[in-house]
């Protein structure tokens, strides 16, 4: 069985998106139930938890999402109390500038958004670790939707985790960002985009 640290929770239509860190490979693991769907709400996985798993890769990934395992066994460890010291010691985050974020892959919308559709290849991975360099304010959107831009420029994204939301996040925080899943946001246009959004902070 792996260790793995629990590092994001975001809600779903129908569960939870769980994702993790697999200490025993280095890899960003997102851990799917046996059959492929989602954490139930019942889930008992929560971020900052150490716990040993037993999965096997899913075999029908689209990359960059290749995060996905079939969880089949688990064993809760403990709960860590530092968890950005934690990631920090065993994970090197990106630091700089929120464009280079996703291995300088990404384009950019007229309002500000970021998405990787390839054009400029794909990432790694569809997850990561950024320790801001600048302050992320909180930008009210349309409904209950809420987004964090950078302050003093244009560039934002949408807000999925489950944590409280704050009005500011302050510069040399640890954030988790990833990337949608791909998706056609013009009905009339051919082209899908994997947008980037905030998972939580540490």
């Amino acid at each position: 069985m792996n260790k793995v640290v629990v590092t994001s929770k975001t809600r779903m239509s129908h569960g939870y998106c769980v994702g993790g860190y697999d200490l025993s490979n280095g890899k960003y693991i997102r851990l799917l139930k046996i059959n492929g769907s989602n954490q139930g709400y019942d889930t008992q996985f929560e971020i900052g938890e150490l716990w040993r798993l037993s999965y096997t890769p899913r075999q029908d990934v689209i990359p960059p999402h290749v995060e996905d395992v079939l969880v089949t066994k688990q064993q809760y460890i403990r709960t860590i109390d530092d968890l950005s010291d934690y990631i920090q010691r065993r994970i090197t985050p990106y630091n700089g500038y929120i464009t280079g974020l996703f291995d300088n892959t990404l384009g950019f919308t007229n309002n500000g958004g970021l998405y990787v559709n390839g054009s400029k290849g794909l990432p790694t991975n569809s997850v990561g670790f950024w320790l801001i360099p600048e302050e992320l304010q909180m930008v009210k959107g349309a409904g209950d939707r809420i987004r964090y831009k950078v302050r003093n420029a244009l560039y934002e994204m949408p807000y999925v985790g489950l944590q409280p939301a704050l009005n500011s996040i302050p510069a040399g925080t640890l954030v988790r960002v990833s990337l949608a899943r791909w998706w056609t946001p013009d009905p009339d246009s051919c082209e899908e985009r994997c947008y980037v959004q905030l998972s939580g902070w540490y």
